[in-house]
């Protein structure tokens, strides 16, 4: 059972996350994007999904609140049974997850939306020892490639690339 929420994690007002600058070369204009774990602050991330002619869902069962989360959710359904330009990303979460069968259903959940799904994590310390780094922030310190068997239970292909698993 997930102990820690991570929630005070999300601290980028500002600055986005690396795996929008790896989006540049994977979406097209009108393409929807799930951003599964967008943390607290959006407004920079809706500027660029503007900027690129995309649409942005944010996400994220700790920092946004029960309309946002349903309305994207539904959206993305939608987007993916109509065939539409849809990709999934997840960023930095997997890593602030404190149980293997709760980490295990972010990706779970994502497979749903039958579209491309990028998943990114932050590395820590590198060692594989998962610590808590407050009362309810959890870091597992674990390289990319140890994410993906769990990741792969859920996509017919993922693999790692340019920093980040590729799935579909």
């Amino acid at each position: 059972m997930q102990k820690a929420t991570s929630k005070s994690t999300s601290i980028n007002k500002g600055k986005l996350p690396a795996i929008y600058g790896k989006l540049d070369k994977l979406v097209a204009p009108d393409t929807y994007i799930l951003d599964y774990g967008c943390g607290r602050f959006t407004g920079h991330l809706h500027a660029w999904a503007t900027a690129h002619d995309c649409i942005l869902l944010p996400y994220d069962p700790f920092n946004q609140d029960d309309s946002t989360n349903m309305e994207s959710w539904k959206t993305a359904l939608a987007v993916s049974a109509e065939g539409g330009r849809l990709v999934a990303i997840c960023s930095n979460v997997l890593n602030v997850i404190d149980d293997d069968d709760a980490m295990e259903t972010v990706p779970q959940n994502i497979s749903r939306l039958s579209c491309p799904a990028y998943f990114t994590v932050y590395e820590g310390n590198r060692t594989g020892i998962g610590r808590y780094t407050g009362p309810d922030s959890y870091q597992r310190n674990d390289i990319l490639k140890n994410y993906l068997p769990a990741v792969r239970k859920h996509f017919s292909t993922c693999f790692t690339k340019r920093g980040m698993l590729v799935c579909w």
